[in-house]
């Protein structure tokens, strides 16, 4: 929908999905309403602390020009980070070229003194 032509509003609730805490300190409200409103089309915040999974929960409302509304409400999203763990063969790989290394480097050393 273009700018300022009916209104779209999207509010989102972002949550610790294990504790239900929560993440920011007032809800992320987005809409079409330029003109209007300082809220404009984008809206970010910081977490109050730091998780691995979130949960958003929006509730999104339209309002056409002739009246008509629509409304959405509970869309549930849930983002999760997870740790990057190395491959087991590389791990491999770095201790054996790291044991040749100070095999080469003893037996240097060694081999002077005889």
């Amino acid at each position: 929908m273009p700018l300022d032509q009916g209104i779209v509003r999207i509010g989102e609730k972002v949550t610790d999905p294990v504790t239900g805490l929560p993440l920011l300190e007032d809800n992320l409200l987005v809409d079409n309403l330029t003109a209007t409103t300082d809220i404009g089309t984008e809206d970010w915040a910081d977490l109050i602390y730091p998780v691995k999974k979130l949960r958003v929960l929006k509730d999104i409302q339209l309002l056409g020009t002739n009246g008509k509304t629509a409304s959405f409400t509970i869309l549930k999203q849930e983002f999760s980070q997870t740790e990057h763990v190395p491959e087991p063969g590389a791990v491999t790989g770095l201790l054996a070229i790291g044991s040749l290394s100070v095999g080469a480097m003893l037996k240097r050393h060694f081999g002077k003194k005889a």
